[in-house]
């Protein structure tokens, strides 16, 4: 080209710097459409990266949202899950207390209960050694009584045995009579024996009835305490159990925090990296799509030329 700007057409007809100027000619504009084709390669091909660099960024964020939710979703859960837990711990512990404390309470109930019983067994003996002891001091006078009024008796009747007179007593005495109150002292004092007897045969019921009912007494205590001795043991193991649950939920838990800070560390590095293409990406594609076109279109002219 500058050959044939130096050299006008008009001055020459030499053959050879015309074919030496279109030689140059032609060898320039191989070389220019050689420029443009790599050009558009390395214009397409960034387009090819830009496509793959936006599909990654969109695939990468919409991995990243799921992974979010699932997490969000998962720390609800265990924050639930771990607010029942430990209101289930409560109950369970409030439950063995209550039941440790009724146990307590019972075995007082029958530490007094068998006090009370030997106070009243103590006071049965009592009773009945007394009431024994006035039966066998009154039937002893009963009985003296008795033989004494059955000696004077046959005192006074007369003698029956034959030929035998009877003495007339001395004007100044009188007939010996038996005390006319002397069976009603000996019918008062069996009165009193026999109540005595009542009364011990009341207190030997009594202390039966006392003995079967604490004896009722105490194995149904005991029913009760082993029932919820039982319940403690089955509330224990409910409670141990809820706690290792606790435990791991709290475990997860961390775990969960712990991914959920990385998944939104991660969302905001592919922020830094992909914010830019994504919101430029069709500019940019139009941009190179147009230079492309252009620069074809430049080729066509060198290659027409």
């Amino acid at each position: 080209i500058l050959l044939s700007k130096r050299i006008p057409w008009s001055r020459t007809k030499s053959p050879s710097l015309i074919a030496l100027s279109a030689s140059a000619r032609l060898d320039t504009f191989e070389k220019v459409i050689a420029a443009i084709d790599k050009m558009i390669v390395e214009l397409k091909q960034q387009n090819a990266d830009e496509i793959a660099k936006r599909d990654w960024c969109t695939d990468e964020l919409n991995f990243n949202e799921k992974a979010l939710s699932r997490g969000a979703q998962s720390k609800s859960y265990l924050e639930t899950k771990l607010e029942q837990l430990g209101a289930t711990i409560k109950t369970l512990s409030r439950e063995v207390d209550a039941a440790t404390a009724e146990i307590a309470a019972s075995k007082v109930q029958l530490q007094r209960a068998g006090e009370d019983r030997n106070g009243e067994n103590n006071e049965f003996q009592a009773t009945v050694a007394d009431q024994r002891a006035t039966q066998a001091v009154l039937t002893k006078v009963v009985q003296r009584l008795r033989q004494y009024y059955e000696k004077t008796e046959l005192m006074q009747q007369p003698d029956t045995t034959p030929g035998a007179q009877s003495e007339a007593p001395p004007p100044a005495y009188k007939t010996f009579k038996q005390n006319s109150g002397g069976n009603k002292v000996v019918a008062m004092i069996e009165d009193i024996v026999a109540e005595s007897q009542r009364l011990e045969n009341e207190a030997v019921q009594a202390e039966k009835d006392a003995q079967a009912a604490y004896e009722d007494f105490v194995q149904r205590t005991n029913n009760e305490v082993a029932a919820l001795q039982s319940l403690i043991a089955e509330k224990s193991d409910q409670r141990a159990a809820a706690k290792e649950d606790e435990q791991q939920a709290e475990a997860d838990h961390k775990s969960n925090e712990a991914e959920l800070d990385r998944l939104t560390q991660y969302k905001a590095d592919v922020h830094g990296q992909c914010d830019f293409v994504l919101e430029n990406f069709e500019i940019r594609q139009e941009s190179r799509t147009n230079e492309i076109n252009s620069l074809q279109e430049a080729k066509a002219i060198f290659s027409g030329a």
